[in-house]
């Protein structure tokens, strides 16, 4: 919870760079590498906090200009009620239009994000997810396309020449 807690600050607070648009990826190549705009935290997780952080979150709204360190016993109960499973959640927590979205996604899918985070050359990175898997080439290429769609649109990446 304090990693998701302190991704959300970055992701309110963190800078952002000049985002590389839809038009810049047109053509990819497997020698690309890519940058994550600052303000995006990849999260690997083992129990769905951001489920808890939500709940948590509409309690504290629901109490409108009541104080944080006030919450009503019927509210605490239903907070400790809920009980967290343990399963993988694999998270990537950005902004869009000045508010703070978790965006879950499947392992493939982060697996590729944070290799390319890492630096690793788009070649590289979508051999390290892929090479053993049984999925035919169109159904991979479909997925990449449909990624790298909505990492542009959320403006993720940014220019390789950018700095903090």
């Amino acid at each position: 919870m304090v990693r998701l807690e302190w991704a959300h600050v970055v992701a309110f607070d963190g800078p952002a760079e000049k985002v590389l648009g839809p038009e810049d990826l047109l053509e990819l190549t497997p020698q690309m590498t890519f940058r994550l705009q600052p303000y995006v935290t990849l999260l690997a997780l083992e129990y769905p906090v951001d489920d808890l952080h939500l709940r948590v979150s509409e309690l504290a709204e629901g109490r409108g200009g009541a104080s944080n360190a006030v919450m009503r016993t019927r509210e605490r109960r239903a907070v400790t009620r809920l009980s967290l499973k343990r399963e993988p959640v694999f998270l990537a927590v950005h902004r869009m239009d000045d508010s703070v979205y978790f965006r879950r996604m499947n392992a493939d899918e982060f697996g590729l994000l944070d290799a390319l985070r890492g630096g690793r050359p788009l070649g590289e990175a979508i051999d390290s997810v892929f090479a053993a898997s049984d999925l035919p080439l169109e159904e991979l290429r479909g997925r990449l396309e449909e990624w790298f769609r909505g990492w542009a649109e959320y403006g993720w990446f940014c220019h390789p020449g950018a700095t903090s």
